[in-house]
């Protein structure tokens, strides 16, 4: 689990990104900061927002994670959801003042090395889902 957040401006437009690895109850790694690298911006017209074409995580000589989207599982513009405003011509202003809030569920390629809690380096690769919600 990983998540990126950023609190607005209004509350310091403060990051916390943490992620935690298990397997099975067993708790693999867990770490209140990772760095994350967003690959190159893909506009998606449903959500009417873009999403990055892979996300990095890493966490120096711990984790080491790739998620390259293969494809869209879902996508949807939150606005759209609001009545009145998601419609045009307010959805237009509404955009100018609260951003593009959507959601994205992806499938993708996975690369993982972890280095264990005891020093064991592994190394997967697969397929996976995850999520993306962005609210501004």
């Amino acid at each position: 689990m990983y998540a990126m957040v950023q609190t607005t401006g209004r509350y310091g437009s403060h990051w916390s990104q943490p992620i935690m690895v298990a397997r099975g109850r067993e708790v693999l790694l867990s770490e209140g900061e990772v760095e994350i690298t967003e690959g190159p911006a893909v506009f998606n017209p449903v959500a009417d927002r873009s999403h990055p074409a892979f996300l990095r995580l890493q966490v120096p000589d711990s984790i080491d994670l790739t998620l390259t989207v293969r494809d869209i599982v879902h996508a949807h513009d939150l606005l759209s959801e609001i009545p009145l405003a998601g419609r045009p011509p307010l959805s237009t202003l509404a955009k100018k003042i609260v951003g593009r809030p959507g959601y994205f569920r992806f499938r993708s390629d996975f690369e993982l090395t972890l280095t264990t809690t005891d020093g064991r380096e592994e190394r997967h690769t697969g397929r996976t889902l995850h999520e993306m919600v962005a609210l501004s």
